[in-house]
């Protein structure tokens, strides 16, 4: 299934997808728990918490760049169009209540 001309491509783009979601709906629970009708001091832990998953996101990009079965090209340009096209999508359609 994985193997041939495509397989880092392909596996690079499944990973990416999978980042690129947990990363998009992790800043929707994120924002749904501290930044919805809370006081200023929840909104700096959601801050602090919106950083420590970045990082830890950009970690695991690190970590899947240094295994020789993913393209780094393919793996980083999958989870940044789903998690900033997810992140716009919560913003502009689920957070509007």
């Amino acid at each position: 299934m994985f193997s041939g001309l495509l397989g880092k491509t392909e596996i690079s783009l499944c990973a990416g997808l999978l980042i690129g979601l947990a990363d998009s709906v992790g800043f929707f629970y994120t924002v749904r728990m501290f930044v919805v009708n809370t006081t200023s001091q929840k909104r700096v832990v959601a801050g602090f918490l919106e950083a420590a998953r970045m990082i830890l996101l950009c970690a695991l990009v690190v970590f899947l760049n240094s295994q020789k079965s993913f393209s780094i090209i393919w793996l980083l340009a999958a989870a940044l169009l789903l998690s900033l096209g997810g992140k716009f999508f919560f913003i502009f359609k689920r957070l509007k209540k």
